[in-house]
């Protein structure tokens, strides 16, 4: 079996993974690999996908925005 090794998970969702692990009755390692597996199931429907974006695409082209305006947007608020 292979290894990973998962940096900064965020506290709380540690906390999730921990509480998770004990009502499963399982090691974190087992519950996070238990998650990802459930996660996998679900199919990756790649035409589906692209046809949204591109839809979405299409919605947006009707609002340019300059990169002065998406920056100032996107750092607005930020300490």
């Amino acid at each position: 079996m292979a290894t990973v090794i998962v940096d900064h998970i965020p506290n709380a969702l540690y906390e999730k993974l921990r509480q998770a692990a004990r009502l499963h009755r399982r090691s974190i390692s087992r519950e996070i690999v238990a998650c990802i597996g459930l996660a996998m199931r679900q199919p990756i429907e790649l035409e589906d996908t692209l046809a949204r974006a591109q839809a979405l695409r299409e919605v947006t082209l009707a609002y340019p925005i300059s990169d002065d305006v998406f920056t100032e947007g996107k750092t607005a608020g930020r300490a």
